[in-house]
């Protein structure tokens, strides 16, 4: 059986997030984690801060994106991940955000004329 991989293995193993083309990564709308945890306690489905962006989130095999879909009761944030058709809940500790850590948030850029 496997031994399972820590956060700092999964992240070194699957290297710095880079945003396909058209993509950017996003600064979060806070400047630490109390304000970031009261953030996330007011986001809900159709939160105006998500809309046109997606979570880029590293995972055991990988960085994939998910679309915003709500809150759960205990304030973690659901993503749908269209890849394995499946939603995950993520606690989004600000200390974990960035392209060599955890998550980050992407913005699809505006098309060029």
């Amino acid at each position: 059986m496997d031994a399972q991989q820590t956060t700092e293995e999964i992240q070194a193993s699957n290297g710095p997030y880079t945003p396909a083309s058209g993509w950017n990564t996003v600064a979060l709308p806070t400047a630490d984690e109390v304000e970031w945890t009261a953030a996330k306690k007011s986001m809900k489905r159709g939160d105006s801060w998500w809309r046109g962006r997606k979570l880029a989130h590293v995972f055991d095999d990988g960085w994939d994106e998910g679309a915003f879909q709500g809150r759960t009761k205990d304030d973690h944030l659901v993503f749908y991940y269209k890849t394995d058709k499946t939603k995950f809940s993520h606690s989004l500790l600000f200390e974990e955000h960035g392209v060599t850590k955890s998550w980050v948030v992407i913005e699809k850029l505006p098309e060029q004329a």
